[in-house]
């Protein structure tokens, strides 16, 4: 489905930087956004029409339409409303992280859901290399380093200026200490001292 009858509506979907599908209660993917395509490596036209669990793992797949179900049944959420990171798997069969926010469409019957996916996959190897690379540091560059990993989960960017700032400081006290720790003790030579 596009919003031909509706460009403001289209356009704002085409601008938007996360992926953002429109499912059916069924399951099958009605819109599908050029950021969707993009992450994925779809044409939409080959998404529109086919189940959402094609972009899933075999995991999540399995398991999908039984939510959906249960949903219909029951009424009762578990995913709408509450994002969540999952793995997504793209058209050549690549499996990378999300995180998934799931909404329902109000006033439809029946109902649809829109979904907004973002690829976390550097938040996540960024978080794999600090922790790999924390290891030996001193309890402040540890908390340093718990800030930054608090904000990348958060999807709250640090402040730049902040980070930098603190990233200084540590350096400088570094810096510092390695410096008084390597000042010689004066030598003498003849009753003189000799200073650098």
């Amino acid at each position: 489905m596009a919003f031909a009858g509706v460009p403001e509506m289209q356009a704002l979907l085409d601008a938007t930087v996360d992926a953002v599908m429109i499912i059916n209660a069924r399951g099958e993917v009605e819109v599908f956004n050029r950021s969707a395509e993009r992450l994925f490596g779809y044409v939409a036209q080959e998404v529109i029409g086919r189940n959402v669990s094609v972009l899933m793992t075999d995991r999540d797949r399995n398991s999908h339409d039984g939510y959906m179900q249960r949903y219909m049944g029951t009424g009762v959420p578990h995913i709408i409303g509450i994002g969540r990171e999952v793995d997504a798997r793209r058209k050549d069969g690549s499996v990378f992280p999300v995180f998934l926010s799931v909404g329902r469409i109000e006033g439809m019957d029946p109902p649809r859901f829109v979904g907004f996916l973002h690829d976390i996959t550097l938040r996540r190897e960024t978080m794999a290399a600090i922790r790999r690379d924390s290891v030996g540091m001193s309890s402040r560059e540890r908390n340093l380093v718990a800030d930054v990993q608090r904000s990348l989960l958060s999807n709250r960017p640090l402040l730049v200026r902040e980070f930098v700032r603190a990233l200084t400081e540590q350096v400088q006290h570094d810096i510092d200490d390695v410096e008084s720790t390597k000042r010689p003790a004066p030598s003498t030579l003849g009753g003189l001292s000799l200073v650098d």
